[in-house]
């Protein structure tokens, strides 16, 4: 929950600069986390605000918010009413908010249901009629992610079947899909460890080492099928927070650094007024947001600053207290 709320911090600290589907994102990422496990009060206000910002800029734009959620307690209260029971269920029914129709998808239209990184791969081998190549690729990709994952998690190399068998486990998991405190929980895992492994083992390694043609047809619903379990991956994967420690940012900021730190996670206004100066005053000195208490943790902001500019620092000073702004370099 942790590396979810210090998301949120960072999305508000600059959201003028966000785009909608930056929002959009970020909103679909809260109701998947708290729909699998995360605590809504933690991050409910955070949520509650970029939706109100996205909302006023759909409405301005003419366009409908296909979320009616403007609180998660109001999505806590729908999936119980509708039998969403399950962390798969949820993640489905988030999957297909803000779900927009590419028209140029009109000649295959399937193309609008798959997910953007296994399309960028097998779209152009299908369209040049290199279908099995297409399916191959796509199943490739899948494997050369789980294997990423699994290789920095535990520092091993394995592939295919074996590699999808102990990522996904249901007694000793790296990626968790689902709820394993739950029986359905347990077998939803247990079962898409099956699939995924069946997978290797019945479509990418056959595709890889035979001379066996692919139809049109034949290809259309395995390239679905490895959207989906893609969609799956990345769905669980964003339980991994994206935030690491102030001392390892130090470790790493080899030029002049900006450091604003914030105890007060909760605290709106100061990230806001973050926002307006930072924007303010534009240069090329790195800003990296710190958050909490004790072992405090760090965000990098998407902007650079005028951070010799002695009017700049004293308003940041003044705004997050002494001490609380600092500028390091290695150099």
């Amino acid at each position: 929950m942790t590396g979810l709320k210090e998301r949120l911090l960072s999305v508000i600290a600059n959201i003028e600069e966000r785009t909608d589907s930056e929002l959009i994102s970020i909103i679909k990422d809260t109701l998947t986390a708290v729909g699998t496990g995360t605590k809504i009060e933690g991050v409910n206000e955070q949520y509650q605000f970029i939706y109100k910002v996205l909302d006023e800029r759909l409405s301005k734009s003419g366009v409908g918010h296909d979320n009616q959620f403007d609180d998660l307690w109001g999505f806590y209260t729908y999936w119980k009413e509708n039998g969403l029971d399950t962390y798969a269920s949820r993640r489905a029914y988030v999957r297909n908010l803000y779900k927009v129709r590419n028209e140029q998808d009109d000649d295959e239209p399937f193309w609008a249901y798959v997910n953007a990184t296994i399309k960028a791969i097998a779209k152009p081998r299908f369209d040049s009629g290199q279908y099995a190549d297409a399916v191959e690729a796509s199943y490739k990709e899948l494997n050369s992610r789980v294997k990423e994952v699994y290789r920095q998690k535990t520092g091993e190399y394995e592939d295919g079947a074996k590699l999808m068998s102990k990522a996904f486990s249901v007694n000793n998991p790296v990626i968790v899909i689902d709820d394993l405190d739950t029986e359905d929980g347990r077998n939803i895992q247990n079962g898409y460890m099956q699939i995924l492994a069946g997978s290797m083992t019945g479509i990418r390694n056959p595709k890889a080492h035979s001379n066996h043609d692919t139809s049109k047809d034949d290809a259309i619903p395995l390239i679905l099928l490895a959207s989906h379990l893609f969609c799956v991956l990345e769905d669980a994967l964003k339980h991994i927070s994206e935030t690491v420690s102030e001392e390892t940012v130090e470790a790493q900021e080899a030029d002049p650094t900006l450091f604003l730190r914030l105890e007060n996670t909760d605290d709106h206004e100061k990230l806001l007024g973050i926002k307006d100066l930072t924007s303010k005053y534009p240069g090329d000195v790195k800003v990296v947001l710190v958050l909490g208490r004790g072992h405090r943790s760090a965000i990098r902001l998407p902007m650079s600053v005028d951070a010799n500019n002695k009017q700049f620092v004293e308003a940041l000073t003044r705004l997050l207290g002494n001490g609380n702004v600092v500028i390091r370099s290695k150099k």
